[in-house]
């Protein structure tokens, strides 16, 4: 049995006045190494700056600096969140994460705005707070993210001068002669003379961890080690490529490190991690590639220095030059597309794990998102100019890594992150056209699901472009009636709806309907799905009865099909609820919320996400009805329990707080009214940004509350 991919985080509490709590540990933090040089002159130039960046050349230990500051930190009790940087998806994904842990993300919300909320949360806190942003490339893409007030501290990682524009810039530069010379002592037991060998490495700290762990493991004199280095042929063994040149001594180094390890499974798994992230990868993904003691194996390239652990042991670490140097062995030995297989193999393992819960498919879809664009990109690399040109195994991989990339690409659409769905949409679609052909079944999904993308952004003269040249090429290829292709027109006439070309929507649904109803049956899920999506398309024309009918049916279909208690079914109810509300038939509108509540309640606790939007929805029913007591008394339910199970400004619990204050305006409990708006505009404005639809609303129905107030007319 494969081992689930765990949430790495620290548990996270929910948000308090105060800002985050301080206990919270977020990220791939590396663990301390055998042996480190304090460097304490540099920490104590770091400890004085509230934004620093550490700026020095590959390999001089700049993230191995600012972990040792990192740790001392949080052995101070300083909560620390380790951010990697290297491309905004990573920035996104490690603030989305901590937004997880902070308690600050809200259901459906995207990673941007979780990251702002925990920019902003930031920003309300006093007490000392440490982010580290590691290996950033592009000042512009991190400054977004820097807390402008506050107590938190900011370091960041970096090989560019750039940064000084953000802060203070601490050089980082290779190790003294002194360092370099107490460093082999510490860590090899050396007691000879080894400065000829600290001369060769240039005083690079990851060329001499590499240098103290050969001289370990072999038994070796410093003497006899450089004799080894200086043998090592770099030029035979790695492929001259366009790529810049290896710092001096860390290809050697490398080298060497691999020759003593030999062949067999060390040497694959090490050249599987050299194609994913060096952000970090999951240990648990690494235990399902190895046929024996996977343990056993890590210990060994451990103990080589080729890899080291995040400090909650779920990272496992390579420091970038060290995987390149082994992606370039790999490729001259011709063993770099086994590794690459063998990565999306263990990738396509993770893609079917079993979880528990949103925030458990959160975090392997972020496992996921991550090592999979890494991949892509050196499978791409190995594809050349032209994809037909390339072997039909490195074919094969090309299109299992994208099949993966689709896979994240529709989650993020579930989880209703449309901007980074988008990002990685346009891509998706664009690399599977380019290897597999427009036509081919996973470009199509592609573009089914970057579509899906645009719409929910409101780009809907974009996703009618795709859906229709979707529509297009399966007719073409499948023919006009088969059940991909009416799945194909049915979402085109959502995105007519979408759009407002009502008639066009309901004119290509009814068509559809007509023909799944006909080929594949009247209960057929499909059919369903489409009978329900013209419900929506009447309703949105104003024909609210015909929408009721519809609704109705696809009920009644479902209850018999699916019973009474399935989420489908729960759902088809809570349409039929919002249908008769639109007809005006209010009384039952209320009856069947009434009823979905209560099944939602029974079926997924009084605490589920679903439950509560139910209860939102009764309240607005009850509402519209003139039963404004009973309106009154479900807000209050509905935002006690938000309260109690997100904390006191998760956006949802804002939201319910904004219908409370209206339900008290409707009910002429006009100054309760005012200051439930008010708190809820302050609330919004501290948590969300001031152009968030929340903070919009609040806004808004503030100034229609004290409107009413200043008339003493109930709010309606």
């Amino acid at each position: 049995m494969h081992a689930d991919i765990r949430n790495p985080g620290a548990p996270g509490t929910a948000e308090t006045a105060g800002g985050p709590p301080a206990d919270v540990l977020t990220g791939g933090l590396p663990a301390a190494p055998y042996a480190f040089q304090p460097r304490r002159a540099l920490r104590d130039r770091i400890r004085a700056h509230p934004v620093c960046a550490l700026v020095g050349a590959p390999g001089t230990g700049k993230t191995q600096l600012a972990a040792a500051y990192a740790r001392e930190r949080h052995g101070e009790g300083v909560p620390v969140a380790w951010i990697p940087a290297e491309t905004p998806e990573q920035i996104l994904g490690g603030l989305d994460a901590l937004a997880a842990q902070l308690g600050l993300r809200a259901d459906g919300e995207s990673s941007a705005e979780s990251a702002r909320r925990v920019r902003r949360a930031l920003e309300r806190r006093r007490e000392p707070y440490l982010v580290v942003f590691d290996n950033a490339v592009d000042p512009e893409v991190v400054r977004p993210w820097l807390p402008e007030a506050g107590g938190a501290q900011v370091v960041i990682t970096a090989t560019d001068r750039a940064f000084s524009r953000l802060g203070a810039v601490v050089e980082v530069e290779p190790f003294t002669p002194r360092e370099s010379l107490v460093y082999l002592r510490e860590a090899a037991g050396v007691t000879e003379d080894a400065r000829a060998l600290a001369d060769e490495l240039g005083g690079l700290p990851l060329a001499l961890a590499h240098a103290a762990a050969v001289i370990n493991a072999r038994r070796l004199t410093c003497a006899g080690y450089l004799a080894r280095l200086r043998a090592t042929p770099v030029a035979r063994l790695l492929p001259r490529s366009g790529s810049p040149a290896y710092p001096w001594g860390v290809a050697e180094s490398v080298l060497l490190s691999l020759e003593c390890l030999g062949g067999g499974e060390a040497r694959a798994l090490l050249e599987v991690l050299a194609v994913l992230s060096p952000a970090g990868v999951p240990r648990d993904l690494l235990r399902q590639l190895a046929e024996g003691d996977a343990e056993e194996v890590l210990a060994r390239l451990e103990d080589a220095a080729l890899l080291s652990y995040s400090l909650n042991g779920f990272w496992v670490l390579a420091h970038g030059l060290g995987q390149r140097v082994a992606r370039d062995r790999a490729r001259r030995e011709g063993t770099l597309v086994d590794a690459m297989t063998a990565a999306a193999g263990a990738l396509g393992i993770v893609r079917g794990l079993t979880r528990s819960g949103a925030e458990g498919e959160r975090a392997v879809v972020a496992v996921l998102a991550e090592q999979s664009e890494e991949l892509w990109a050196h499978v791409d690399g190995e594809l050349g100019d032209d994809p037909r040109d390339a072997p039909d195994d490195l074919l094969k991989l090309a299109a299992e890594v994208l099949s993966l990339r689709s896979w994240v690409l529709f989650h993020l659409n579930g989880f209703a992150d449309t901007a980074r769905a988008i990002a990685l949409g346009e891509a998706v679609v664009s690399d599977s056209a380019r290897v597999l052909g427009a036509g081919h079944p996973g470009t199509l999904a592609a573009r089914d699901n970057l579509a899906y993308a645009y719409q929910a952004a409101g780009y809907v003269d974009e996703a009618i472009e795709l859906r229709e040249g979707t529509l297009a090429h399966r007719e073409r290829l499948m023919g006009e009636t088969h059940p991909e292709t009416l799945s194909a027109r049915d979402t085109l006439a959502s995105a007519y709806r979408a759009a407002g070309r009502l008639d066009a929507a309901v004119e290509l649904a009814e068509r559809t309907l007509a023909e799944q109803e006909r080929l594949l049956g009247p209960d057929h899920a499909d059919t369903l799905r489409t009978r329900s999506n013209l419900a929506h398309s009447y309703r949105a024309a104003g024909r609210s009865a015909h929408a009721v009918k519809l609704c109705e049916r696809t009920l009644a279909a479902r209850e018999r099909v699916l019973g009474v208690d399935h989420p489908d079914t729960l759902r088809s109810r809570s349409n039929l609820a919002y249908a008769y509300g639109a007809a005006g038939r209010l009384g039952e509108a209320v009856r069947q919320s009434e009823r979905v509540l209560a099944d939602r309640k029974r079926v997924l606790g009084e605490d589920h996400p679903d439950t509560l939007r139910s209860g939102d929805y009764l309240a607005y029913a009850y509402k519209a009805a003139g039963m404004t007591a009973e309106a009154v008394r479900q807000c209050e339910r509905t935002l006690a329990a938000r309260e109690r199970v997100l904390g006191l400004h998760h956006p949802d619990t804002l939201r319910s707080r904004n219908n409370l204050a209206s339900a008290y305006g409707a009910a002429g409990r006009l100054e309760e009214a005012v200051l439930l708006h008010e708190r809820t505009l302050a609330d919004s404005e501290a948590v969300l940004d001031p152009d968030h639809p929340i903070t919009a609303v609040a806004r808004e129905n503030l100034a229609l509350a004290r409107a009413a107030l200043a008339e003493d007319a109930p709010v309606v």
